[in-house]
């Protein structure tokens, strides 16, 4: 394997990780209509993985969206945000702030 088909290989990966990211943000916005069964619409939340698809192949865009179910399960969901918090707060360097909200943040999305 080339240096520049490294680079590549690197560059679909970034790109599809924040791409995923934008996704799973915006699905956070739903917009709750009177339907009788309750549930929403998300605003584009799957647009992302339709520009990866697009972008990167089958290929890409099935594991891209793969890895997109799998974040968009709850559980797994506010884990995430628990574990990513807690590695950011225990880096050294890390801003002070982060370390006061641990506390806060940790019971808001505890389940």
């Amino acid at each position: 394997m080339s240096v520049p088909s490294r680079r590549m290989g690197l560059r679909r990966l970034v790109e599809c990780a924040v791409l995923i990211a934008i996704g799973t943000v915006l699905s956070l916005f739903e917009f709750s209509g009177p339907w009788a069964l309750g549930g929403g619409i998300t605003v584009c939340s799957m647009l992302p993985l339709v520009l990866i698809c697009h972008r990167h192949g089958t290929k890409w865009g099935i594991s891209s969206a793969l890895v997109y179910g799998v974040l968009q399960m709850p559980a797994i969901q506010t884990r995430v945000v628990i574990l990513f918090i807690k590695h950011l707060s225990c880096r050294p360097g890390a801003a002070e702030l982060l370390r006061r909200a641990l506390p806060i943040l940790w019971a808001v999305y505890s389940v």
